[in-house]
C-alpha cells in the first residue's frame, strides 16, 4: 500500500483554520468524522505554515500525516498513535529484554537484529518529533495521539541499550553458551506449537503495551513534557505576522495560551532524561 504525497490539501485547511469562526470546528480530510477544535486549528496553523505537517495518500483515498511536508509518503517518518508506537515498542521489548540475561548466541544475535530493527524504526521519528509532535499530533484532528513522541525517544533508546549490551556479550570476552537440554526440550515443544507464535506476541505486546508503555507515556507527558512540547506551537504562532481575529480568540480561550502563561515541568523532564539514562544503561540495571 504505497502512499504518495498530497500537501496540496494543506492550503485549504490553513484557510479554514486561520478564518472560520472561533468556535467552530474545522474538518481535515485526513481525519474523516473528526474534526479540530480551537487549539487543533492552531496547532494546524503552526504545522502548516512551518512546514512540520505532511500528508499522503493511497490509491484508494486513504490518508496519512508525516512530520514533514518534504518527507510526506515516506514511511519512517509516518505518524503513529499512541497506541501504534506502544504496540511497536512493546514487540521489540518482548524480543530484546528477556536476551540481557541470556547466554545463548541465538538468542542474542536475534536481539541484537530486532533492536537494529527498533533503532531504525523509531530514531527518526524520534528526531524528526522533536519541538514539533505537539503540533503534529494536535492537528491529526484523532485522539491518542500525543505522547507517540515520549514512547518513540523511549524505544529508541531502549534499542540502544540492548544493542549495547548484546554487542558486550557476543563480541566482548564473557563465554557464550550453545543450546543446552534444557533449550533443545524447550526448542521441540516451541516446534510443535510454532503456529500460535503470532498470536502469543500480539497478546504480549498488547499486554506491555497498555499495562506498562502507554500509562508511562502518557505519565511524562501530561505531567510535563506537553508545555515543552507546545512551545514549537506558541513560538511559531508568535512569529507569524498575519494573525486573525479567529486566533486571537481561539489563542485566549484555549489551553495553549494558558500552557505559555504556566511553564514548567522541569522535575518531570529530569526525570525523564534519568528514564532515558536507565534504559541506555540497561545492561547494568539488569545485572
Amino acid at each position: 500500500m504505497s502512499f504518495m504525497p498530497c500537501n496540496d490539501v494543506l492550503q485549504s485547511v490553513l484557510d479554514d483554520c486561520m478564518n472560520a469562526p472561533a468556535a467552530q470546528a474545522v474538518r481535515v480530510p485526513w481525519a474523516k468524522g473528526h474534526g479540530l477544535n480551537g487549539d487543533g486549528r492552531l496547532h494546524a496553523i503552526a504545522a502548516i505554515t512551518s512546514g512540520s505537517l505532511g500528508v499522503a495518500q493511497t490509491a484508494k483515498g486513504k490518508m496519512a500525516i508525516y512530520y514533514s511536508a518534504k518527507l510526506a509518503g515516506k514511511t519512517l517518518a509516518k505518524v503513529l498513535s499512541s497506541w501504534e508506537a506502544g504496540f511497536y515498542a512493546a514487540l521489540v521489548a518482548v524480543f530484546t529484554v528477556p536476551a540481557m540475561q541470556s547466554s545463548s548466541i541465538l538468542e542474542l544475535w536475534a536481539a541484537l537484529i530486532v533492536s537494529l530493527i527498533g533503532l531504525v524504526f523509531f530514531g527518526p521519528r524520534a528526531l524528526l518529533s522533536w519541538n514539533t509532535h505537539a503540533m503534529v499530533s494536535g492537528a491529526s484532528g484523532r485522539r491518542f495521539m500525543a505522547s507517540a513522541s515520549v514512547i518513540y525517544v523511549g524505544a529508541s533508546a531502549l534499542s540502544i541499550g540492548t544493542l549495547w549490551a548484546v554487542s558486550v556479550k557476543l563480541f566482548g570476552t564473557a563465554p557464550i553458551e550453545g543450546v543446552s537440554g534444557y533449550e533443545s526440550l524447550v526448542a521441540h515443544t516451541w516446534d510443535r506449537w510454532s503456529f500460535l507464535a503470532p498470536i502469543v506476541l500480539a497478546i504480549t505486546a498488547l499486554v506491555l503495551s497498555g499495562v506498562i508503555f502507554l500509562p508511562i507515556a502518557a505519565f511524562f507527558w501530561h505531567c510535563g513534557l506537553n508545555r515543552y512540547g507546545m512551545e514549537g506551537t506558541i513560538n511559531t504562532i508568535n512569529q507569524l505576522s498575519n494573525h486573525t481575529p479567529q486566533m486571537q480568540l481561539m489563542y485566549q480561550r484555549g489551553t495553549i495560551g494558558a500552557v505559555e502563561s504556566k511553564r514548567g515541568g522541569g522535575l518531570v523532564a529530569v526525570v525523564y532524561l534519568a528514564f532515558l539514562a536507565g534504559l541506555v544503561c540497561i545492561q547494568f540495571l539488569m545485572k
